[in-house]
């Protein structure tokens, strides 16, 4: 069985101050196979934590995103 996590529009810290608990004591490493993030994770620190997750992170930039290396679109 694969594992996808599919998430986006976090805005973390402009909106919410981090994942809610609840959901991210559910969020365990190795467990997850691939990310996906549809934009607007906002800072460095997110992209990082998701990276512990799990190495397969792909992320669509959001018009938020201080990160400015993340496409628009993915192919």
């Amino acid at each position: 069985m694969v594992l996808v996590l599919t998430l986006g529009d976090l805005h973390i810290p402009h909106r919410a101050p981090d994942l809610p608990a609840k959901f991210k004591s559910m969020l365990v490493p190795g467990k997850i196979q691939h990310i996906i993030c549809t934009g607007n994770l906002c800072i460095k620190e997110v992209h990082d934590y998701l990276k512990t997750l799990c190495p397969d992170l792909h992320i669509a930039r959001g018009e938020y995103d201080e990160e400015t290396r993340y496409p628009e679109t993915k192919h």
